[in-house]
């Protein structure tokens, strides 16, 4: 038997001789496995294919609904509406199996806060949940952050922020924002009430207003946490405020975020600990260190790894 991914609400998806059901997190098998394909559970609920029509069954494994058309591809439920796709195209079925949004799009993203993003013609877009054009599908790239919900955009290679409702939260004239990653890895375009935006090689912080909340000045800028922002000028490191003042003195050859009110911080080749003011806490000796949590960190001294208190005393675990 091989197990597929995480357990989703409770189940995972488990194959055996070719053939899927699901488990539960005893590894109890409570829907049977005769499957030929099956998507994870979502909202209750869990898209398989038998004999090749596919169907909607709940977490007892009883049928809810037929999908009628034969869909090449299907995903799982995300604010009752799931993904299709047919002939290369995309579009969006209900959880009766009735296809609600016409299969017409190149690429479709799985909905969030009654939106989604859609590709079609080499343009992006935004639209809602009964098909409507939230945006105008012009765009050249558009993508939903989860973390806070707004969405990026992108057009003639300049980067702004947009609202559910199609609204500019942020002018596209940047070359990047925060919540730009890039990845996997997200992060905030907004993190206490500032966004990072970079223009022309320099980076600076806006507020919700698109006011320019720190001077784009600074060869890199990180996302605001505990209060204070990391960036980085002429190869140094220090902390700027949300006003913008420099409260730590950029002079590290390197630092992490602050974390539990700590912040790691390199000089020289030896790290050490500072705290939101600037004062070393924990003397810069050590060959290498990582970041505080829950009331710990790992640091490497002479060859050997081992754990600090908050006061810098070593502990064994």
């Amino acid at each position: 038997m091989i197990i597929y991914g995480m357990c989703s609400e409770g189940l995972a998806s488990v194959e055996l001789n070719s053939k899927y059901g699901f488990i539960d997190t005893g590894g109890n098998e409570v829907i049977e496995i005769k499957y030929d394909e099956v998507r994870n559970f979502s909202e209750g609920l869990a898209i398989v294919k038998i004999n090749n029509i596919w169907i909607i069954i709940n977490e007892k494994g009883n049928k809810i609904a037929n999908i009628n058309k034969e869909y090449d591809e299907i995903g799982s439920f995300s604010e009752g509406l799931a993904w299709v796709k047919l002939n290369d195209k995309s579009g969006f079925i209900d959880k009766n199996g009735n296809e609600i949004i016409k299969v017409k799009y190149d690429i479709a993203g799985t909905f969030l806060e009654g939106v989604t993003c859609v590709s079609l013609n080499e343009k992006c877009g935004v639209i809602d949940k009964n098909g409507k054009e939230v945006t105008e599908i012009k765009y050249d790239e558009c993508w939903m952050n989860p973390e806070d919900k707004l969405i990026l955009v992108s057009l003639n290679e300049k980067w702004g922020v947009i609202d559910k409702n199609g609204k500019e939260i942020i002018k596209l004239k940047y070359d990047r924002t925060s919540g730009n990653t890039g990845s996997e890895w997200y992060e905030p375009v907004f993190s206490e009430g500032l966004a990072r935006v970079e223009l022309n090689g320099k980076s600076g912080f806006i507020d919700r207003k698109g006011n320019e909340v720190v001077e784009i000045k600074y060869d890199s800028a990180y996302t605001f946490s505990e209060g204070v922002a990391k960036v980085k000028l002429n190869d140094k490191y220090g902390f700027i405020d949300i006003n913008g003042n420099e409260v730590i003195e950029l002079k590290y050859d390197y630092a992490y975020e602050f974390s539990e009110g700590l912040a790691s911080v390199e000089l020289n080749d030896k790290y050490g600990f500072i705290d939101i003011n600037g004062n070393e806490v924990i003397e810069l000796k050590y060959d290498y260190a990582y970041t505080f949590s829950e009331g710990l960190v790992a640091v490497k001294l002479d060859g050997e790894w081992f754990y600090l208190d908050r006061e810098g005393n070593k502990k064994v675990l």
